[in-house]
């Protein structure tokens, strides 16, 4: 066969390789828009570039029915679809954030929780600053576990 019959045979087997990844998404493609065209795309990009979007694309519509699934349809998809909502608990928040970090277009965390608990009902706010002169600080206010208010300091 030679050397030139090997490089050829390497570059089929990358070819192959290709393929069978972009083939885990045989499951989803009724639920993206474009299929064929997105699969033109990837197997022009190596195998790493394949594997980082396929993997991707496959955690955010496995994350999509758990919310659907924990949450009920209509809450589910109102999380991954608006995002934060006013009467939203606090779970169902978290739930978003979580959704937004696998997508890769999280806003920040909301990592500062403080908690008040008053005579007629329990006050959480979630900050995305420790610092409260930060120009960029949003507020979350949870009262009764349902998001009642948003303020934003800019």
């Amino acid at each position: 066969m030679g050397l030139l019959g090997g490089l050829f045979n390497g570059k089929q087997k990358r070819e192959d390789e290709k393929k069978e990844y972009i083939d885990k998404l045989t499951p989803y493609k009724h639920y993206i828009e474009n299929y064929s065209d997105l699969i033109e795309q990837l197997l022009e990009h190596d195998i790493d570039v394949i594997k980082t979007n396929v993997d991707k694309t496959i955690k955010t519509f496995e994350f999509e029915n758990h919310l659907k699934s924990k949450h009920g349809d209509e809450v589910g998809k109102k999380l991954y679809t608006e995002g934060i909502f006013l009467d939203m608990t606090e779970e169902q928040f978290d739930d978003c954030m979580k959704y937004k970090e696998i997508k890769g277009s999280g806003t920040g965390k909301f990592f500062v929780r403080r908690e008040e608990v008053l005579k007629t009902k329990t006050k959480v706010v979630r900050s995305n600053s420790r610092k409260t002169k930060n120009p960029n600080r949003i507020d979350l206010i949870f009262e009764n576990d349902k998001l009642t208010n948003i303020k934003k300091y800019k």
